[in-house]
């Protein structure tokens, strides 16, 4: 138990707080004031923070693509990338960004830009693995590319 003192309607008020209550009001102060990509980029695991961001574990996410192929595993963790990173829904109104990646005959891959306006029904990119800005696609691509790859790319 740790004490925290709060002020309420102008006056100081004592409480006892457990430490999984210390954490939470820990974790709610940091997330109000770093961006989602300062707070991946300062975590030990940028993977792990996007499954607790969701609320899951490793072993969860195992557990729930234990029989996909490595694409549909790939699909699935970006979603969770996307949501993540997105921190709410899409606005439809606006443009919607995906991370592309160009792979040339003997290179690696690379990393470009596609911006899509979704202005009808039939959209080119779901909105499930978009991002709101084309700089939060970007540090998707580069920070995840371990995801990305076996999705947009048939390896051999």
């Amino acid at each position: 138990m740790q004490k925290a003192t709060l002020k309420v309607n102008g006056k100081p008020v004592d409480l006892e707080i457990t430490n999984e209550q210390a954490k939470a009001i820990s974790d709610a102060y940091i997330k109000s004031t770093k961006s989602i990509v300062d707070r991946i980029n300062e975590s030990d695991d940028p993977w792990a923070y996007v499954l607790e961001d969701q609320g899951l574990t490793q072993e969860d996410f195992d557990k729930m693509t234990e029989h996909d192929d490595d694409d549909d595993k790939a699909n699935k963790a970006m979603k969770l990338i996307s949501k993540c990173l997105n921190e709410g829904p899409l606005d439809p109104s606006k443009p919607w960004y995906y991370p592309v990646f160009n792979r040339d005959k003997g290179a690696g891959f690379g990393l470009a830009i596609a911006g899509c306006d979704c202005w009808d029904t039939d959209a080119t990119v779901g909105e499930r693995r978009s991002f709101k800005s084309a700089d939060l696609a970007v540090f998707a691509g580069r920070k995840f590319p371990h995801i990305y790859k076996p999705y947009m790319l048939i390896l051999q």
